[in-house]
C-alpha cells in the first residue's frame, strides 16, 4: 500500500485572505505599529490589519467583530478600483474604554470563513 501527504491549497487566482495583526496604532502605509493579541484595559480602539490577493474590484466580504463569543458588529466591504491589498478593519467604543474579555475578527468571503484571530484585553 502507497501513502502520500498532500496540502490542499487555492486554486490559483483565488482570493487569498492573510493572518489579521492587531495593533493600536497603525503607519501611514497601513503597518501596524505595536502588534500584539493581549492589550491592557482602557483602551478605546484597535486596529485589526490583514492583507488581501487576487481579490477583483466589486467582489464583497464581511467583517465580523465578536466580543466573548457574542455577535457585536458585522460590515460588508466592496472592493474598490484599483483593489485594495491592505485592510483595516477597526473596532472602537465611542464612550468609556473596551470591556476586558475576548474579541474576535471574522472576515467571510462568499458565505465561508475566510480568516480569523482574536485578542484580548486584561
Amino acid at each position: 500500500m502507497q501513502r502520500a501527504a498532500f496540502e490542499v491549497a487555492p486554486r490559483p487566482g483565488d482570493p487569498v485572505f492573510k493572518p489579521i495583526t492587531f495593533a493600536r496604532q497603525t503607519s501611514p502605509t497601513m503597518e501596524p505599529i505595536e502588534p500584539r493579541i493581549q492589550f491592557s484595559t482602557g483602551i478605546t480602539l484597535v486596529h485589526g490589519i490583514f492583507q488581501v490577493e487576487n481579490l477583483l474590484p466589486g467582489a464583497t466580504f464581511e467583517r465580523v467583530w465578536y466580543f466573548d463569543g457574542v455577535e457585536r458588529l458585522r460590515g460588508r466591504e466592496t472592493v474598490g478600483v484599483p483593489p485594495k491589498d491592505v485592510y483595516d478593519a477597526v473596532l472602537f467604543v465611542n464612550e468609556g474604554a473596551f470591556a476586558p474579555g475576548t474579541y474576535t475578527l471574522e472576515i467571510y468571503h462568499q458565505g465561508r470563513l475566510a480568516q480569523a484571530g482574536s485578542f484580548q484585553v486584561k
